[in-house]
């Protein structure tokens, strides 16, 4: 808010790269811009992009219906996607559907029957990133838990990044259920927090309370 950033514009992996960008406060407008990139690595004879177009696309749809981006595009050479008009076609559908969520449900808070929180050493500073490498590409010591992202991207809940300071904050009374997730000793389980007796005992009530953890 304080630096003047009119947008965001980022790449789209699937429901949880979406939330990246859609979920950036204090910025005139985000777009996502949406896979295939318009290269030759996809747009070359025998292949089929709309393959990809069509994962990347159902992926992300679930996501704006709970926090929709703008606007979105598609990136790279426009010669190479003119020569597939199969796939020309199906972005027209592509952008048909967004119009559509956008005219119903822009600035309307959808229904939530929970709130979750994701509780890591980063909190809010990777807000939908705490296990992302570029656009939710492969990594290894993160792909185990893309699934849990993406699945939570598009559910009806709301989700909030929060660290071990804001538990110690009182974080947790707006909170219904927290992950916490990945390799003990690390920034995405919390590492030496843990270590921390406040914050045990704080949990520990709070789950003592009926919360799920």
């Amino acid at each position: 808010a304080s630096i003047g950033l009119d947008a965001v514009v980022g790449s789209v992996g699937g429901g949880a790269s979406l939330r990246v960008i859609a979920d950036i406060p204090h910025v005139k407008y985000t777009e996502g811009r949406f896979l295939p990139y318009f290269f030759p690595d996809t747009f070359r004879e025998g292949n089929d992009p709309v393959i990809e177009a069509s994962d990347n696309w159902l992926r992300a749809r679930r996501a704006i219906m709970r926090q929709p981006v703008n606007r979105i595009g598609y990136g790279g050479y426009p010669s190479l996607a003119y020569q597939f008009p199969k796939f020309v076609d199906y972005v027209e559908r592509i952008a048909d559907q967004f119009r559509d969520i956008i005219e119903n449900i822009e600035d309307v808070k959808p229904h939530a029957n929970l709130t979750v929180g994701i509780l890591n050493s980063w909190g809010r500073l990777r807000t939908w990133q705490a296990f992302m490498v570029a656009h939710e590409l492969w990594y290894k010591q993160t792909y185990s838990f893309y699934g849990m992202m993406d699945a939570l991207s598009g559910m009806s809940v709301d989700v909030k990044f929060i660290n071990f300071d804001d538990v110690k904050q009182g974080a947790l009374a707006d909170i219904d259920v927290v992950i916490n997730a990945g390799q003990a000793g690390t920034a995405m389980s919390g590492g030496s927090n843990w270590n921390d007796p406040e914050v045990v005992s704080i949990i520990r009530q709070w789950v003592h309370e009926g919360h799920g953890f």
